[in-house]
């Protein structure tokens, strides 16, 4: 009986990318009087599912399916937040790490907002950064950083000791520059990397050897041109990419290949306008995108496999 099922997906095999494994589920919008400006990033805590928002000098948080619960922002007493680009939650003390970029620092907070501490400054040494974005935190707790206007990834320990750093440029110092998005996989151990202007994908181990990469722009099938955001899947068979120039979300096998997409262009429902952040809940049943372009972050639910994978790559992953 397995073996009857795999061969009759095989033989549906199309050119095109996988259709309606993902639907959209609905829209979150922070109620009057703020409303979203720019939301940036999005990241959701592991055991709660409560979903963290960046937006320009706050961060807003939601329950799973778009209930707001609180914010901090930029009139804090003990900690006025700069512009805010990157989100992260720690899956060992739900504390949460935001990039703030002109501050060119890192800062944490209690689950609620409670201001704990902050490490950087402008510069290009150790533990220092310039206009940081991207921002993840591993199974252990440690966190790293996508050094954007350094061009390089460092990582700290939950507190912001400094522990170590590498240069996300290839071996001739060029492309790709400007690391944007970080996620890991479910170990921690391979870190992928993505870059907004080259559109470039890479994967190191966690103390920076590259161990692969895919893209380099141009926009056709399984590449990618500005890809700011990335999220890794709960099993590591889906890597989640934004995909700005074509308003896109695309997902790949750990190694590259294509599997499938969503989105186009648009305001209406499932559309994106410059979109930016991806996020996953533990269980990748559900998919949180950042549209700054249309002020608000999407909510995706997965169906179940779709009947016609888009290669040979996808059938490996969904029967595996």
């Amino acid at each position: 009986m397995r073996m009857w099922r795999a061969f009759a997906v095989g033989v549906c095999i199309t050119a095109g990318v996988a259709q309606a494994e993902w639907s959209w589920a609905g829209r979150f919008r922070d109620p009057p009087p703020n409303g979203f400006h720019d939301p940036a990033s999005v990241a959701v805590a592991p055991w709660t599912g409560n979903v963290y928002v960046a937006e320009s000098s706050r961060v807003i948080y939601f329950t799973p399916t778009g209930n707001p619960l609180g914010s901090w922002h930029d009139t804090e007493p003990n900690h006025s937040l700069a512009v805010v680009k990157g989100v992260a939650v720690s899956p060992v003390s739900g504390n949460i790490y935001v990039t703030e970029w002109d501050a060119q620092r890192v800062s944490y907070f209690t689950s609620t907002g409670t201001y704990l501490g902050s490490w950087g400054g402008e510069g290009s040494g150790d533990g220092q950064f310039f206009l940081p974005e991207g921002v993840a935190v591993t199974p252990n707790g440690a966190v790293y950083v996508a050094d954007t206007g350094n061009s390089r990834v460092q990582y700290f320990t939950p507190t912001g000791g400094y522990l170590g750093q590498w240069d996300t440029r290839d071996s001739g110092g060029s492309s790709p520059a400007r690391p944007s998005g970080i996620g890991f996989n479910a170990a921690g151990t391979v870190v992928y990397v993505t870059d907004n202007v080259s559109g470039v994908v890479q994967y190191f181990t966690s103390t920076g050897s590259l161990l692969g990469r895919w893209g380099m722009g141009g926009g056709g099938f399984g590449e990618t041109d500005w890809c700011p955001g990335v999220a890794v899947g709960p099993d590591t068979s889906y890597i989640y990419v934004v995909d700005r120039t074509t308003s896109q979300i695309r997902y790949f096998t750990p190694t590259g290949e294509l599997l499938g997409a969503f989105g186009s262009y648009g305001k209406g429902n499932g559309q994106f306008t410059r979109v930016n952040g991806v996020a996953l809940s533990r269980t990748g049943a559900r998919l949180y995108v950042a549209d700054p372009g249309n002020d608000r972050v999407s909510l995706y639910e997965r169906n179940e496999p779709a009947v016609s994978p888009s290669s040979l790559g996808r059938i490996k992953v969904l029967f595996h």
